[in-house]
């Protein structure tokens, strides 16, 4: 799957092997600005768009071959997919980024915030936001194990921020027994 996202504001799912659009999905008032899959349940998408909001997409909801994704193939606009809209941003969103393990959800705009959510399909919240920089926030980075976020904005600089440890991912102890066959 290819998901992008263009200045009319809609999302389009393309098919990699085939290159054939599977839908298009509508929803944020103007364009959408960047995408986000996640790489773990890759059915849901986050987008980030110019009306200061970062969406979250379930393409669970919309059944293949259904009338509504024939029908969101025709319109230029779209089918109106049911989301989540995710306020609070006060300007164009420039980046959304999952976590890799898809459990976090990072967001940067052009109000110099960097904003990390918790994109569950059934109540996503804000779980942190960080007042960042004196200009647009152009990219954000996670460190593998969710400990920092980076961010790099028009102010010519980078940043590191450190997310509440409640959400770093641990790495598991070596223990001291090891399996039969590595003992040789």
């Amino acid at each position: 799957m290819i998901a992008s996202v263009g200045s009319e504001g809609s999302i389009a799912v393309w098919d990699s092997e085939s290159g054939a659009l599977d839908c298009r999905l509508m929803g944020h008032i103007g364009p959408i600005l960047c995408v986000a899959v996640n790489p773990i349940a890759d059915e849901q998408i986050a987008t980030g768009g110019e009306d200061h909001t970062v969406r979250l997409w379930d393409l669970k909801d919309i059944e293949p071959g259904s009338m509504n994704v024939q029908a969101s193939r025709e319109k230029v606009s779209g089918f109106n997919l049911q989301h989540f809209t995710l306020k609070g941003h006060e300007g164009g969103i420039s980046v959304v980024r999952f976590t890799g393990d898809g459990r976090l959800l990072a967001s940067a705009s052009k109000d110099c915030e960097v904003r990390i959510w918790n994109p569950s399909r059934k109540a996503p919240s804000l779980v942190h936001k960080f007042i960042a920089h004196e200009a647009w926030v152009r990219d954000i980075q996670w460190q593998r194990d969710c400990t920092h976020i980076y961010s790099a904005s028009t102010d010519g600089l980078i940043f590191a921020w450190q997310v509440p440890s409640r959400h770093h991912i641990k790495k598991k102890k070596r223990g001291a027994v090891q399996d039969k066959e590595g003992d040789h």
